[in-house]
């Protein structure tokens, strides 16, 4: 399984969506349960699937999809949606 396909089954799991999704589309608030439970929600899940942990910085950093793949990025994991 690739670090993309990880990355989003986080996101598709957690806020119960469809594999379809565009999941580029995803944004703090504007995404039905990515509130403020669902975000801290989020992080932990993203720390136990990459084995990370991540800044207060970070975690407020992390408002869409694809602000946390850059973030990621940044701690050396090799995410991208072409894999």
């Amino acid at each position: 399984m690739t670090e993309y396909t990880r990355y989003c089954n986080v996101f598709s799991k957690l806020f119960q969506l469809d594999t379809d999704i565009d999941f580029h589309s995803l944004r703090f608030k504007a995404t039905l349960l990515w509130d403020s439970y669902g975000h801290m929600t989020l992080i932990s899940n993203l720390e136990e699937e990459f084995n990370i942990g991540f800044s207060m910085d970070e975690i407020l950093e992390l408002s869409s999809f694809d602000q946390g793949i850059k973030i990621l990025q940044l701690k050396g994991i090799n995410i991208n949606d072409d894999e």
